[in-house]
């Protein structure tokens, strides 16, 4: 009985921390939207939550973070390193 008890303790930490991580990641990449918004980066170069935590459009990513750092070097010069073409 002990040993069950045991495996299903193991499965809810698991799960939980699984959950948290979720939570975690999805509160970040949330917090990332709202930079993107203060910045100004066009709806056209967004992308989706999916995109990133599915890896479904990874490029798009990466598009936004080239963009959204070109648009904060001409609103705020020399707040981020200058970044090279991808």
């Amino acid at each position: 009985m002990n040993n069950v008890i045991n495996k299903l303790d193991l499965i809810y930490t698991s799960r939980t921390l699984q959950n948290t991580h979720f939570f975690k990641h999805t509160q970040n990449i949330n917090a990332f939207f709202s930079l993107v918004e203060h910045v100004g980066v066009p709806d056209s170069f967004r992308f989706e939550l999916q995109d990133l935590y599915n890896k479904k459009d990874l490029p798009h990513v990466f598009e936004t973070l080239h963009i959204m750092i070109s648009i904060i070097n001409k609103k705020w010069p020399g707040t981020t390193p200058d970044i090279k073409n991808v």
